[in-house]
């Protein structure tokens, strides 16, 4: 499928593998600047839920091509209420006085106004570019938690958020690209998980940055922290007895016509959620 800007192909041979083409100069998904326009495919989901995506390829901007902003791309995961609340999650890097940095964003708009922007302590440990990442967006009714690895097991936690939920939101995955390059993520292993009953843990039982007070969290030497594919996180050093979760399901790809493999594309879905631009098929 493709705009003209924008190139969403499910990989031959794979259909587990999703690449998304943003050319630039300027696709964005900042309501703050009324520019939506970053490729992006999603789904409803209704109630709690835990998602996940690998996250591959060179993330390599080029300068900046817009006044307030640096050069910049991002891809990841997306919870949209409507384009002017939202939350995006992403493996990123910006240039800046020509140096390229890698990080993690965790973002949060609420009214159409940046209410958390992305900032590279969100993610303290150091970033092997080559290799991919993983990223899951849990839900729990107002509260959003979001989790990055790069090896699939050592999850890092970063600051916990809340914003007003409807029952129903679009989850999904985006790409954005605010530079002179092309920019062409592999999204790969995309899983939304819905269980009956969500288990709720402390934030502490994972790595995190920082609390929302701005305390610092450090886990015991030894201690290593992983999550259930529920997004549960448990310490397998601990004693003591592990609550045991209810069985996840699928969500179903309601409003959407199934492709091979875990990813759907769109076929009627509310005005809110479609695409930026009106995509066709090859």
């Amino acid at each position: 499928m493709s705009d003209g800007h924008s190139k969403v192909v499910l990989v031959e041979g794979d259909p587990g593998r999703l690449l998304v083409l943003a050319l630039g100069p300027d696709q964005d998904l900042s309501a703050e600047r009324e520019n939506m326009t970053a490729p992006r495919v999603m789904q409803p989901v209704q109630g709690d839920f835990v998602a996940t995506v690998r996250v591959s390829g060179p993330v390599q901007p080029g300068d900046k091509t817009v006044a307030e902003r640096t050069g910049f791309s991002g891809a990841g995961l997306i919870l949209m209420v409507d384009e002017k609340n939202y939350a995006r999650l992403e493996r990123a890097a910006l240039v800046r006085g020509g140096t390229r940095s890698p990080y993690v964003i965790w973002e949060v708009r609420e009214d159409g106004r940046i209410r958390r922007f992305g900032i590279p302590q969100d993610y303290p440990d150091e970033i092997d570019e080559e290799k991919p990442f993983w990223l899951r967006m849990k839900r729990e009714g107002n509260s959003l938690r979001a989790f990055a690895t790069q090896d699939n097991d050592d999850w890092h936690e970063l600051t916990g958020q809340s914003m007003e939920l409807p029952d129903e939101v679009a989850i999904g995955v985006a790409a954005v690209n605010v530079s002179k390059y092309p920019f062409g993520p592999e999204f790969s292993e995309l899983s939304i998980d819905k269980a009956e009953e969500v288990i709720s843990r402390s934030s502490s039982e994972c790595r995190q940055t920082s609390s929302p007070n701005g305390a610092s969290h450090v886990p015991q030497k030894g201690a290593r922290h992983v999550l259930s594919p529920n997004g549960a996180s448990h310490s397998p050093n601990s004693a003591g007895h592990q609550p045991k979760p209810k069985k996840a399901q699928k969500v179903p790809a309601t409003f959407h016509k199934k492709v091979p493999g875990t990813f759907h594309m769109p076929q009627k879905v509310p005005a809110k959620f479609q695409m930026p631009a009106k995509f066709h098929t090859h």
